[in-house]
């Protein structure tokens, strides 16, 4: 018996229907799948350094509190680390948003204290790598970042830290310790006091891009019994974790300051982060002292 043509019809609509509706939802089940390959590719374990939805995720860092008693155990001083944040350093041939980039190093910014009372004139930072299982996959000695250099530290005193460690390998987790020394002799270096400083946000743009940089004038003195030469300035900007983002260094080679004396700085600290909230800039100096010859 021959189909009438009003059902043919209505059939048809129906498929038409039916297909239409598979094609608005289509994308909607897409997403969800992207959505869902993207949750368990964010909640896997880092076999790291990893590339994440387009963004280099680098290891965990810990900061163990073995680390003093350690080192007290041995009878070297206690240098506490208080704050580390990573930075990725990359291949010349690659950077951070391709997928096959090369992580050539990672810098370390960070926060240290003295909480013994010795002088502290040197620092050893040793880096470990541990896999996800727990066992350390390799050791590396870590060194001065460029434009860094550590003067040591007093008893509970704190400063910044800018080192760097070179090639690092795959791993779940990072651990830094830092083997600290006491000066054997009298410090090469001595802290100066600042003075009248202030900080003016100044608003710029990298790569078409809007970030806010700091420009932090102030003067040190001199509150030695010497004059003081060969003077360093550093400044680090803090977030609202107390992590450092930025760090900045302004040296002065040929002025010579009498006690009592004054020198005018000028610091501009650019973040390595731009989307976070700085609350805090720390601003340290020091100087050589010299005996003259008739004083």
């Amino acid at each position: 018996m021959p189909i009438p043509l009003v059902v043919k019809r209505v059939t048809l609509l129906v498929l038409l229907f039916f297909l239409v509706g598979l094609v608005v939802a289509l994308p909607k089940i897409r997403t969800r799948v992207e959505q869902k390959e993207t949750k368990v590719e964010k909640d896997a374990p880092l076999t790291g350094p990893a590339i994440v939805n387009g963004e280099l995720v680098l290891p965990k860092i810990d900061l163990p509190e073995s680390n003093s008693s350690n080192l007290q155990k041995i009878n070297r001083p206690a240098l506490l680390i208080v704050s580390a944040n990573l930075i990725g350093i990359y291949s010349a041939e690659q950077g951070a948003g391709s997928d096959s980039a090369h992580l050539a190093g990672i810098r370390m910014l960070g926060e240290v204290k003295n909480s013994g009372s010795d002088f502290i004139g040197s620092f050893t930072p040793v880096v470990r790598f541990i896999d996800a299982g727990g066992a350390t996959v390799s050791q590396k000695i870590a060194h001065n970042s460029v434009n860094y250099d550590f003067f040591g530290l007093g008893g509970e005193e704190q400063t910044v830290y800018d080192i760097t460690v070179d090639d690092p390998p795959p791993s779940d987790r990072m651990e830094i310790v830092f083997s600290a020394a006491s000066a054997s002799a009298s410090p090469d270096r001595v802290p100066l006091k600042i003075l009248n400083r202030s900080t003016e946000t100044i608003p710029a743009s990298i790569s078409g891009k809007a970030v806010d940089t700091y420009s932090v004038r102030g003067s040190i003195i001199n509150t030695t019994s010497l004059p003081v030469a060969d003077m360093t300035i550093v400044g680090w900007l803090k977030n609202e974790d107390g992590k450092v983002y930025g760090i900045a260094r302004q040296d002065f080679k040929s002025d010579l300051l009498s006690p009592g004396q004054t020198l005018d700085f000028h610091l501009l600290l650019l973040p390595v982060k731009t989307d976070e909230k700085f609350s805090d800039i720390g601003i340290a100096a020091w100087g050589k002292e010299y005996i003259l010859n008739g004083q």
